[in-house]
């Protein structure tokens, strides 16, 4: 039986700022069946919240026809009415009241209602007391014991602590269970995607695609990325860099030129100790000891870190980073310095050069002439040591010594899945600081990076398993692997910023069993993500760094 049909539904408002309305909502076209449960999803502004206050008969349409077959509840502000000089108590009766409930009715769900906001201790309190979390739980309690044949939820879905947030996330399976229709909106795309039968996608105040939660999340990702960057397209956006040596045959050679040459290179540590071992984070500073033998105008340095099998690593240069050098007779030195060296344990390569002024002739360039090594364990060939942190907090580690041969078998299959009725990784989302779903990252952005799985613990223990996430280059290169132990069913993995270098990139996800010794589930290479950036730099990873120098006296040099 159809619930709700909606015919040609606009809404307008009279616009301050113009002599036009403003349409919040455009020609909308709708039907919805008893039972059914619809999400609603658009970027901010899009008509969502406009559209469920029509169907909650709250706004009038100003075109089109809503019929509906049924008692409808909505809850749009948790706790409208609420008064901080009454107890909890009292306002369980005002807030029930203002939401449709006889005094009888509340009387026989008092207790329920207390039950399910974990309140009992403070429900004579002055509301005023309450802290906005308790308020919110309060408030979300008499809503959701408000009897409906539908229910309309405009983001006020899950509230309070994680513990809360899953009883709210049960209490509405249970409506759904009982057949009850449902439509909501959301900015955890996990919950529209795990609740939702359908969701409509708007854009405009328009339903611009309907479908499979899968779909529409997908499109609207899509539209996000597409509306972000149209807003910069006037910006040159770097999208791929160079990501292997070119003449990795060369390495070893030195090709100096008459102008300048490269005397000597200095490979130190922060207390300026010479040597070529180093730990990953650790400080590096590279010295280039040079001479120039005619004036030179607007030359730049290179120092490019490639892994012993010619994965270029990082290659700036002065010039792409805004230093404009000018050379005149006699000897100097420039120096670049890591600030952090967020390579994995490995051996690397340096190649230094001084460039003309196009970047097309060196007048000296030294290819892979310096070795470095950075020491650690890394028995599953990372490129990368990023900094990063789990949400929830969790205890961090790399998977134990004797599972690498499981991670390095997963790393050279192809794209595919592995799941059971027990375990499954239903998704894994890319969200920027504000938690908006997107594919295309800048880098120097925060990105978090967020699994949603689905685990029978009656038949594993929290000990047991582990999240692990694995980050690969387009060309199979592993760039790094992290893991943790689960805490929930959402965990978040946020790099704060994101140093990865231009390019496209999948993500991989594995649930570990230690008892096993093996993955159980996981989806190998099916999350797609792209990172762009405003600068020049080759490689792999932006390692922050800054130049000094010491020049031949009388040169005019401008930073």
């Amino acid at each position: 039986m159809t619930f709700f049909e909606l015919k040609n539904i606009g809404k307008k408002f009279p616009n301050s700022c113009d002599l036009r309305d403003f349409w919040a909502i455009r020609g909308v076209d709708m039907l919805i069946n008893s039972g059914e449960i619809v999400g609603l999803i658009g970027r901010n502004g899009a008509g969502k919240t406009s559209l469920l206050r029509v169907m909650a008969g709250i706004l009038s349409p100003s075109t089109g026809e809503v019929r509906i077959n049924g008692k409808v509840s909505s809850i749009f502000t948790l706790g409208a009415g609420f008064q901080n000089e009454l107890s909890g108590r009292e306002n369980i009766y005002l807030n029930g009241a203002v939401l449709g409930m006889d005094k009888r009715e509340i009387d026989k769900k008092y207790k329920n209602i207390v039950d399910f906001s974990e309140l009992n201790g403070f429900i004579g309190a002055p509301l005023g007391t309450y802290s906005n979390g308790m308020r919110m739980r309060l408030g979300f309690s008499v809503a959701i014991h408000v009897d409906f044949d539908a229910l309309l939820i405009d983001e006020a879905l899950l509230v309070g602590d994680v513990s809360f947030q899953e009883k709210c996330f049960k209490a509405l399976l249970e409506h759904k269970k009982a057949g009850k229709t449902m439509i909501l909106t959301s900015q955890s795309l996990s919950v529209i995607k795990n609740l939702c039968d359908r969701v409509l996608l708007m854009e405009d105040g328009e339903i611009i695609f309907t479908g499979l939660p899968g779909e529409a999340i997908d499109r609207y990702r899509k539209l996000l990325n597409e509306r972000e960057y149209s807003r910069r397209k006037s910006r040159d956006f770097i999208r791929k860099t160079k990501r292997w040596v070119e003449d990795m045959e060369e390495w070893g050679k030195k090709t100096p030129g008459n102008e300048a040459t490269i005397s000597s290179v200095e490979i130190i540590d922060r207390w300026g100790i010479e040597r070529r071992r180093f730990k990953t984070k650790e400080r590096m500073r590279v010295k280039v000891n040079f001479e120039a033998r005619r004036r030179l105008e607007d030359v730049h340095f290179g120092v490019a870190v490639f892994r012993e099998d010619g994965v270029y690593c990082y290659g700036p240069n002065s010039k792409w980073d805004g230093h404009k050098i000018d050379l005149c007779p006699g000897t100097g030195h420039v120096t670049f310095e890591y600030e952090n060296l967020f390579l994995a344990p490995g051996v690397y390569y340096l190649s230094v050069a001084i460039w003309e002024k196009e970047g097309r002739l060196a007048y000296d360039y030294h290819k892979g002439c310096y070795k470095i090594e950075v020491y650690g364990y890394n028995p599953d060939g990372q490129l990368l040591g990023l900094p990063f942190k789990w949400r929830p907090l969790s205890w961090q580690s790399c998977l134990q010594r004797n599972n690498s041969c499981s991670i390095k078998k997963l790393r050279h299959e192809k794209k595919q899945t592995k799941n059971s009725e027990e375990i499954k990784i239903l998704d894994v989302e890319f969200l920027d600081r504000h938690g908006n779903p997107r594919n295309e990252f800048l880098t120097g952005q925060d990105l978090t990076i967020r699994a949603i799985l689905e685990i029978d613990k009656r038949r594993f223990s929290q000990k047991d398993l582990r999240l692990w996430l694995g980050i690969f280059r387009s060309d199979d290169v592993y760039c790094q692997g992290m893991s943790a132990r689960i805490q929930r069913k959402e965990v978040d993995l946020i790099f704060s910023p994101l140093r990865l270098l231009p390019g496209d990139y999948s993500v991989s996800a594995g649930v570990w069993s230690e008892k096993a010794k093996d993955f159980i589930a996981y989806n190998h290479k099916t999350y797609t993500l792209k990172v762009l950036f405003t600068k020049q730099d080759h490689g792999t990873v932006y390692l922050s760094h800054n130049w000094k120098w010491k020049l031949p006296v009388n040169i005019k040099h401008e930073d």
